[in-house]
């Protein structure tokens, strides 16, 4: 039996080194398929993120507008509560002034008719 095996022998290593090498590279390929099938998945996650990111990025800008807006028109109520504090201060002051001059007025004829 050991000249068969000696002549033989090389042969089998190759076969069996064949072997080895095509089902590591069948491991190797199968590897390479689920690490292509993650990358796909990843990518479509990273898709799904990026699309809630500029919908959220949307509605950032929405909000900061809406706000932009509400500020100018609480500086516009501002303005315009000033401009009713000075023409109500204008008014009273006229009040006052009127009131002073009823109240001469009064004296005057109060006075007249004494006489």
């Amino acid at each position: 039996g050991g000249g068969i095996n000696a002549e033989y022998g090389d042969y089998w290593d190759q076969i069996f080194l064949f072997k080895e090498t095509k089902q590591s590279l069948r491991q190797t390929e199968e590897k390479s398929r689920r690490k292509e099938k993650e990358k796909i998945e990843l990518e479509g996650h990273l898709v799904k993120i990026r699309s809630e990111l500029s919908k959220s990025e949307t509605k950032l800008k929405e909000i900061s507008e809406r706000e932009a807006t509400l500020q100018g028109t609480l500086s516009e109520r501002d303005t315009l509560l000033e401009e009713q504090k000075i023409k109500i201060m204008e008014q009273s002051k006229e009040i006052e002034k009127f009131t002073k001059l009823m109240a001469m007025f009064h004296n005057l004829s109060n006075t007249g008719n004494a006489k």
